[in-house]
C-alpha cells in the first residue's frame, strides 16, 4: 500500500481548507482536494510498504520528548504557476522540527526525501493548474480575506492511500506544550 507522512490540520483550518477547496472546484473546474485528503503539510512523500511497523516506531522515536509548536498559517503563496497554497510562518522553532523529521524520518520507504534545507511547509488548496487557470485562481484568492490561523503542530501522521483516497492510518501526538 501507499503512504505519506505529514501533520494532519483539523479544526478551523480544516473547515477552511474544506470550504476553499470546493468553492474552488466549483468555480473554477479544478480538483476538490478536500475530496480525496484532508488538510496536510507533507513531512515524507507517498511510498510503497507492505508492513508498517518500522515506520511506525521511527515515528514514535523521533517523536519521544518533542511538544507542540505553536504556528501560524497566514495568507496564501504559490509554486510557480502550477500549484496555489495555504503559507506557513515558519518560526526558528517549527523549523528546525521540520528539518529534523525530514533528515530523521526521509530514509524509510521507497522515495527519495525532501532537502530539509529547502522544504516548505505548504497546505494545497489548488494543483496542477494550467497558467490561465492559475491566473483566474490566484486573482480571486488574492480578493478574499487573508487567511490566518494560530495553531499548534502537534501531531505526525501516518496517512493511507485507500480507493484513490488518502486517510488518517495514525496520527502520532505529540506532548502538550506548557505555557
Amino acid at each position: 500500500m501507499r503512504y505519506f507522512i505529514g501533520y494532519k490540520g483539523g479544526g478551523d483550518i480544516e473547515k477552511y481548507y474544506q470550504h476553499l477547496t470546493a468553492d474552488l472546484s466549483g468555480r473554477f473546474g479544478i480538483a476538490d482536494l478536500s475530496r480525496r485528503v484532508p488538510p496536510h503539510f507533507t513531512l515524507k512523500y507517498p511510498f510503497v510498504v507492505n508492513n508498517t511497523a518500522n515506520i511506525e516506531k521511527s515515528i514514535e522515536i523521533f517523536l519521544e520528548g518533542k511538544k507542540s509548536i505553536p504556528s501560524v498559517i497566514d495568507g496564501f503563496d504559490r509554486f510557480d504557476h502550477e500549484t496555489i497554497f495555504l503559507s506557513v510562518a515558519p518560526s526558528h522553532e517549527l523549523s528546525v522540527f521540520v528539518k529534523d523529521c525530514i533528515t530523521e524520518l526521509g530514509d524509510l520507504g521507497d522515495v527519495e526525501k525532501f532537502d530539509a534545507d529547502t522544504y516548505r511547509l505548504h497546505l494545497s488548496v489548488a494543483r496542477h493548474l494550467d497558467v490561465a487557470t492559475f491566473d483566474l485562481v490566484w486573482g480571486y484568492l488574492n480578493d478574499l480575506p487573508k487567511p490566518h490561523f494560530e495553531f499548534l503542530f502537534d501531531n505526525v501522521t501516518l496517512f493511507v492511500e485507500e480507493d484513490n483516497t488518502w486517510n488518517a492510518k495514525k496520527v502520532f501526538k505529540m506532548k502538550t506544550r506548557d505555557f
